[in-house]
C-alpha cells in the first residue's frame, strides 16, 4: 500500500512541467458542459417533445422503428443499445457523485433529462415474456441494436427522410437462449443509476428501472457470455466494424457495484470481486469495451462513502491497480502500458488511431472521481485534478485549436455526420432542400452547428503518434473527425469533476 500512496503522491509532478499551460476554467467548463447536453439533444431519435426544444434543425424520426426513441450512435443513424447505456450511466453517475459541478453550470436539469431520455429507451428494449394468441410463448427479449449497418451507412441525409429499409432490423436476444453478458451488465449499471439520480423526483418511473435492472442483471448472470458472438445475426455487424465486445466480466463487476448501490444488498460486492478475481488480466483501457477501470472506480466510492462497505472485499488490489496501471500510466504518458504524450500535450495510446479523444476524456473522468474521494487538501487529489484539467484542456484547445464542434478557437466545422451536413429544410421560400451524398463531399462547413460534440481527434501511430497535426477536419474521415454517444460520455462528465471539485482559471 506505501507505493501506492507514493505513486498516487508523484503522479504529475513531471508531466505537471511539461505540459501546455492550461488556458482554461470555470466560465469555459460550464459552456461547454451545456453544449454536450446539446450534442445529446441533436443525437435524439423517436417522438421529439415540441416543448423546450433546443435543437431547431432536428424534428421526430424512425418512429416506425421496433422500439422507438433513444440516440442514435454517432454520424449514422443505428440505435445501439450499448453505447446508450455507457452514455445514459455516465451522465447519471457525474450527476449523483459531481452533482456539484452540474449544479454549478445550471445543467443538473439537463443532465437527469438526458439520463432518463436513455433509460427509457433501454427499459423499451426489454421485452417480457409473452403469451400468443396461438398459444406459443415469447421469451424474454432485449433489442440490443435497431438498424442494419450496411442498409444504414449506405445513406446520407437526414434521419427524418431516413426511408431505407423500414421498418428497420432489430437484433434480438433471448433470455435461456444468447448470452449477452457484456451488453445487459452495461444497460443494468446504466438503469440503476438512473434509478438513483431520479428516484426522488419521479419513484415510480425509476422503480421500473430497478425492476428491470435486477432482471436484466440476473440473465447476464444465468448465461454468461458476450453478446456480440452469441447472436448469428450479429455477426455482420461486426464485420462491418460497428459495436462488438471482447470481454464481459468487467460489465458483471461494472453491474455488480451499481446493483450494490441501488438496493444494498452486500451480495452484490462479493460478486463484484469474484468477477475482479475471475479476470486473467484487467485491461486498463477505458471505452465501450473495457470497464474494468469504471468499476474499480466506483467500488472504490462504496469503499469510502458507505459506512457498511468500509471493508470492502478487495479494496486493496482495486486501489493498488487503478491507481498503478491506470492513473499513473495515464498521467506521466511516459510509455508504460503504451500511453504516450503528443507534443502539445494530449495523453494517448500509442497504437490507437480513432477516437482518441473518448479514451483521454473518460480517464480524465474516472481521476476526477478519484479525486473526490480524497480530502480537499490532499496532494493526490491535486495531482489527478491536474492531470484531468491538462486533459479536458486540450479537448477545448489548449493546443491551438478546439475538438469540439461549436466551442473555442478553430473548432471542427465538418464533422462526421449526417444530419449536421444537410441544409435547413424548408428554405426561406418554402421550398424543400434535398441532402444526399453531395452534402458529404461537400468542402463547405456543415450547415448545422453540432454544439457540444467531441470529435474523434489526432490519430497518428508509430513515428507519428507523438504529432498532433494527424488530424483534418474533413467530413470524410470518420476515424478522427466523427462524433458518438460514447465519446461525449466520459468527457461531459469530466467537466462536471472539474466544476464540482472548484478548479479554478489559470
Amino acid at each position: 500500500m506505501a507505493g501506492v500512496v507514493a505513486g498516487i503522491k508523484t503522479i504529475l509532478l513531471a508531466p505537471a512541467a511539461r505540459a501546455a499551460a492550461p488556458t482554461f476554467g470555470p466560465t469555459q467548463y460550464k459552456q461547454a458542459l451545456g453544449l454536450s447536453f446539446l450534442f445529446y439533444e441533436a443525437q435524439r431519435s423517436g417522438k421529439l417533445p415540441e416543448a423546450g426544444k433546443r435543437v431547431a434543425w432536428r424534428n421526430s424520426s424512425h418512429l416506425s422503428d421496433p422500439v422507438v426513441g433513444g440516440w442514435y450512435d454517432a454520424g449514422d443513424h443505428v440505435k445501439h443499445a450499448y453505447t446508450v447505456a455507457l452514455s445514459t450511466l455516465y451522465i447519471s453517475w457525474a450527476a449523483l457523485d459531481l452533482s456539484a459541478g452540474m449544479s454549478a453550470a445550471g445543467q443538473l436539469g439537463y443532465a437527469k433529462q438526458a439520463a432518463k431520455w436513455g433509460a427509457t429507451y433501454l427499459a423499451a428494449c426489454h421485452l417480457p415474456a409473452a403469451k400468443l394468441p396461438n398459444g406459443t410463448t415469447l421469451p424474454e427479449r432485449f433489442v440490443g441494436l435497431i438498424g442494419e449497418p450496411n442498409e444504414d451507412h449506405n445513406y446520407w441525409g437526414r434521419p427524418e427522410e431516413d426511408h431505407v429499409g423500414l421498418p428497420r432490423k432489430a437484433y434480438v436476444w433471448q433470455r435461456g437462449k444468447h448470452a449477452a453478458s457484456d451488453l445487459l451488465g452495461m444497460v443494468s449499471a446504466a438503469l440503476a443509476s438512473t434509478f438513483m439520480l431520479l428516484k426522488a423526483d419521479s419513484p415510480q418511473l425509476a422503480s421500473s428501472w430497478l425492476t428491470k435492472a435486477q432482471q436484466l442483471h440476473s440473465w447476464a448472470l444465468e448465461k454468461r457470455g458476450i453478446y456480440s458472438d452469441s447472436l448469428p445475426d450479429y455477426q455482420p455487424v461486426k464485420q462491418a466494424g460497428l459495436v462488438a465486445s471482447s470481454r464481459y466480466l468487467d460489465k458483471l463487476m461494472l453491474s455488480s457495484a451499481w446493483m450494490y448501490r441501488a438496493t444494498g444488498n452486500a451480495a452484490h460486492l462479493q460478486r463484484a470481486y469474484s468477477f475482479w478475481k475471475a479476470e486473467s488480466y484487467h485491461h486498463t483501457m477505458l471505452d465501450y469495451d473495457s470497464q474494468t477501470p469504471a468499476a474499480a472506480a466506483v467500488l472504490l466510492h462504496i469503499a469510502r462513502f458507505t459506512a457498511a462497505a468500509s471493508n470492502l472485499p478487495g479494496k486493496a488490489g482495486y486501489e493498488s491497480w487503478l491507481t498503478s496501471q491506470v492513473l499513473l500510466p495515464w498521467a506521466w504518458a511516459n510509455g508504460t502500458n503504451s500511453i504516450i504524450r503528443t507534443v502539445k500535450g494530449m495523453h494517448r495510446h500509442q497504437y490507437y488511431t480513432w477516437g482518441n479523444l473518448r479514451q483521454t476524456a473518460n480517464v480524465a473522468f474516472i481521476a476526477l472521481l478519484r479525486a473526490a474521494q480524497f480530502p480537499a487538501a490532499s496532494q493526490h487529489r491535486k495531482h489527478l485534478i491536474a492531470f484531468a484539467k491538462s486533459q479536458i484542456d486540450y479537448c477545448l484547445g489548449s493546443s491551438g485549436r478546439s475538438f469540439v464542434v461549436g466551442f473555442g478557437s478553430s473548432p471542427p466545422v465538418r464533422a462526421h455526420h449526417r444530419a449536421a451536413s444537410c441544409k435547413t429544410t424548408p428554405d426561406s421560400k418554402g421550398r424543400h432542400v434535398t441532402c444526399g451524398w453531395e452534402a458529404y463531399w461537400s468542402t463547405a462547413p456543415n450547415p448545422q452547428v453540432l454544439r457540444g460534440a467531441l470529435v474523434g481527434g489526432p490519430g497518428g501511430s508509430g513515428a507519428q503518434a507523438t504529432s498532433d497535426s494527424v488530424y483534418q477536419d474533413s467530413r470524410q474521415d470518420y476515424a478522427q473527425n466523427e462524433v458518438a454517444l460514447d465519446y461525449n460520455a466520459g468527457y461531459t462528465g469530466a467537466l462536471a469533476g472539474l466544476l464540482a471539485l472548484q478548479v479554478p482559471a489559470s
